[in-house]
């Protein structure tokens, strides 16, 4: 594997393996590889709380944030229907007056 030397040169490297490495693996299309230096694993160990509680923050502020889109534009769509009835409306009552 490639990423053992890269991982040895650099601390860290992710990679997604090659088809081959897939297949005789059974790695999934949904997993990859992160390879880490020993010298650099307890340090990443360490950040887990931090890297969870940042995860776990950023998941509530944007799935309210998608909420708040979806209702805007949910919104913004009711608003266009109505706008292009009144408009269909002033073209009919307009057309009635001639």
């Amino acid at each position: 594997m490639h990423a053992i030397p890269a991982a040895m040169a650099n601390g860290a490297v992710a990679s997604a393996g090659c088809i081959g490495n897939r297949v005789y693996t059974g790695v999934g299309d949904n997993e990859f590889y992160i390879v880490l230096r020993g010298a650099t694993l307890a340090r990443v160990a360490d950040e887990i709380p931090t890297i969870e509680s940042a995860n776990q923050t950023l998941t509530a502020y944007h799935r309210e944030r998608r909420s708040r889109i979806i209702d805007g534009i949910a919104w913004l769509e009711c608003a266009a229907i109505e706008a292009h009835r009144q408009s269909n409306k002033r073209s009919k009552d307009a057309s009635l007056r001639i």
